[in-house]
């Protein structure tokens, strides 16, 4: 038995040290409590199997027998602990996932304000893992604004007082609303620490907010609206509609026709909750209270009949009613009005709050009335106007439009009834009497007339009758808000004697401008011819003569013919531009080539001097009428500066045309010379015919271009000449 008893021993031996070393290390890293007991218990087991081992070293046979007892019992029961430990563990581990689960902040704070405990959604919420919130104090969780809100809750649990309490907890970039409970862990009358329970309410705060800014806005609407409002409740009325129904009562409109007074019993079950500031005024009411004691004089036999209607409604589950009445107000004053009652949603089941809009259309039948007398006005004056009024609509690619009245004295003016206008069938009839030559124009003029918005037009209309009868046309665009064309409104108006006695004005005109012109002409050619037959007469005498002195003499007079015949050729000239037809030729030339060459064709004085500036090179215009305009324009620059000056000319070529300046530093024009001075035979010169500008004029526009002038008397004038370079120019 001895070496067995040895090998015992080892074996007890080193399961003390082994048990010793394990349960030790395991109950320090539980940090004792009921979960680290049985390895409380085991350590001692593996102390008392090393004492046993001593004692046995000793020769101490009792003490080693008695050791080793205790050594096998201890490590029995310490196993028995752990079993039951285990199955604690198992709970406290459910216990721990439910509490993981559950979503609220669940806590364990000890008397040092210090976290033991966290579960999942409390650490995630401070983006923590559990392992880290077990030691650090609540402060630095929670942060220096937050913990000064609950510290005193904390030290409040703490003295063993349970709390319960809101406050807001920054997160981040938002604020997060918690209701927190605290609840003292008492133990023999301390306490050990604290339990604590949060759940976060922002979302149920931010409903609420919502909701009372709802009421709010409700409320402001209510009070605010300029229509009557107020809220009723009906849910009396319901209940004795549906003690009515149980009753085999089905047909209301029947029963309340039959029983006018069931509907004066359930208008005194209707109660007024409140009313807007809009209903006092239309009713004449001081406040609420004044208005429902003064609700019976407001009700007539109308609209009680229609009150009738409105419980028939209600009977039948409608939600909605709508009628026009007659009411009276406090003070008596009878008011038309339109009523609309609406059940609010949510009260269909009770009705225990309608509401009832009332909107005044006393002021709205005036007005109508008032149309009505206005439209009756206006028809008096279509028909009694000799103009043709019309409107139309736009066709949809905005090539023309079509009539869609015509007013009845389109018969007087064309032959045709109004109605044979109306329609696209009617525009066909209208292109149709209109002249070619016109109508083409008018279409032309079609693309403009959609830019501006309006447009005027004059055409000849073949009548009825077989003759043409001038038309003057005036028509406006209507657009709507998008901007889009939705009617042309316009007018015809007989213009044929205007035109009549414009061609006679026209002619007469004709025969005094030819009369002015044989008079001036006649009077400008006799000046020079009575010099030439002197001239002559004395170049005779002088050529006879064989001194130097006479030879000379004859060579000047001689200069001097030529220079009356050249101003009897410009006379003659200037005459045939401004009377003859004028067809342009253009061609593309260099523009500083044409304004040199034109400039080389003027004689200057030596005290006038000459600038010429150029941007652009190619041009696009009729070369010989453009080099007279800027001869012309020149030669008036040197006329008029006597005392000498400087004439600037420039020329500026862009994508779409062409500027030339001439100015000079001359006497100027007077601002009510300006608007005439294009005119022909105006002039303010002692020698000149006042064709020279109007010539200019009309070579400038010949081709589709214009010319103005700017003037400051003592300062010089400026003329300024613009031709178009079109796309087509430039191809060319």
């Amino acid at each position: 038995m001895g070496p067995l008893l040895d090998l015992l021993d080892t074996i007890r031996l080193l399961l003390a040290v082994g048990v010793t070393v394990y349960a030790f290390l395991t109950y320090r890293k539980l940090r004792g409590g009921t979960v680290g007991k049985p390895y409380a218990i085991l350590t001692t087991c593996g102390l008392v199997g090393l004492c046993a081992a001593v004692a046995d070293s000793l020769g101490s046979d009792i003490a080693h027998d008695l050791l080793g007892i205790t050594f096998y019992l201890l490590l029995f029961v310490g196993f028995m602990f752990l079993y039951k430990s285990d199955e604690l563990t198992q709970s406290l581990g459910r216990l721990r996932i439910l509490m993981n689960a559950l979503p609220a902040f669940i806590s364990y704070i000890n008397p040092d304000q210090r976290y033991s405990f966290t579960n999942k959604l409390y650490a995630t919420f401070f983006g923590q893992e559990i392992s880290q919130l077990r030691e650090p104090h609540v402060r630095e969780v929670l942060g220096d604004q937050a913990y000064q809100k609950t510290r005193p809750h904390i030290e409040a649990a703490l003295r063993g007082e349970q709390q319960s309490y809101e406050y807001e907890l920054p997160h981040g970039k938002e604020i997060h609303h918690i209701k927190a409970a605290y609840v003292p862990d008492m133990e023999e009358g301390k306490v050990k620490g604290i339990f604590v329970l949060g759940v976060d309410i922002t979302e149920q705060k931010l409903a609420e907010n919502a909701l009372r800014n709802s009421k709010e806005r409700y409320r402001r609407l209510f009070e605010d609206s300029p229509i009557s409002l107020w809220e009723e409740d009906f849910s009396a009325v319901k209940k004795h509609i549906i003690e009515l129904q149980s009753k085999g009562i089905l047909n209301f409109k029947e029963y309340f026709a039959k029983h006018p007074d069931e509907i004066s019993k359930c208008a005194a079950m209707v109660k007024v909750l409140d009313a807007n500031r809009a209903t006092l005024k239309l009713y004449g009411a001081k406040d609420v209270k004044d208005f429902v004691d003064g609700l019976s004089t407001v009700i007539t036999e109308e609209s009680t009949k229609i009150f009738g209607e409105e419980l028939t409604a209600l009977a039948e589950g409608k939600t909605s009613f709508t009628s026009e009445i007659s009411n009276l107000t406090l003070r008596g004053e009878t008011k038309h009005v339109s009523v609309i009652c609406t059940v609010v949603p949510g009260y269909e089941d009770t009705l225990a709050k309608v509401l009832v809009s009332t909107v005044d259309l006393t002021g709205q039948e005036k007005l109508e009335q008032e149309l009505r007398s206005a439209k009756e006005r206006l028809e008096y004056v279509i028909e009694s106007s000799p103009a043709v009024i019309y409107l139309a609509k736009p066709l949809p690619d905005l090539s023309d439009y079509y009539s869609v009245y015509h007013s009845v004295n389109t018969v007087s003016l064309s032959g045709f009834e109004s109605e044979e206008f109306l329609g696209e069938k009617g525009a066909g009839l209208w292109a149709s009497r209109v002249h070619p030559d016109d109508l083409a124009a008018y279409r032309a003029a079609t693309p403009e007339f959609w830019i501006k918005g309006h447009g005027t037009y004059e055409y000849r209309l073949l009548h009825k009758d077989g003759t043409y009868r001038w038309i003057r046309e005036e028509a406006n665009v209507i657009r709507d808000s998008s901007g889009n064309v939705r009617d042309i409104i316009g007018y015809w108006t007989d213009v044929t004697d205007r035109k009549r006695m414009e061609e006679e004005l026209l002619k007469e005109n004709r025969l005094a401008a030819i009369g002015e012109t044989a008079a001036m002409v006649g009077h400008d050619l006799r000046n020079p011819l009575q010099a030439m037959l002197t001239g002559l007469y004395l170049l005779q005498k002088l050529t006879a003569s064989s001194r130097d002195e006479d030879r000379k003499e004859a060579l000047a007079m001689i200069k001097d013919l030529d220079e009356q015949v050249l101003y009897m050729n410009k006379i003659v000239s200037d005459l045939q531009n401004y009377s003859g037809a004028v067809a342009p030729e253009p061609t593309q030339v260099d523009l500083n080539e044409l304004l040199k060459g034109a400039l080389s064709t003027v004689k200057f004085p030596l005290n006038v001097e000459t600038a010429l500036s150029v941007e652009g090179s190619r041009v696009f215009l009729d070369p010989m009428l453009t080099k007279r305009v800027i001869i012309n324009l020149v030669t008036n620059a040197i006329q008029a500066m006597p005392d000498g000056g400087k004439v600037t000319i420039t020329g500026v070529r862009d994508p779409t045309s062409l500027s030339m300046k001439v100015q000079d530093t001359g006497v100027g024009i007077a601002r009510e010379d300006l608007e005439r001075i294009f005119a022909p035979f105006f002039t303010k010169k002692a020698k000149g015919q006042g064709l020279g500008l109007a010539v200019c004029k009309r070579l400038v526009e010949a081709q589709d271009g214009t010319i103005t002038a700017a003037s400051e008397l003592g300062h010089g004038t400026t003329f300024t000449v613009t031709i178009p370079m079109t796309k087509d120019s430039e191809a060319n």
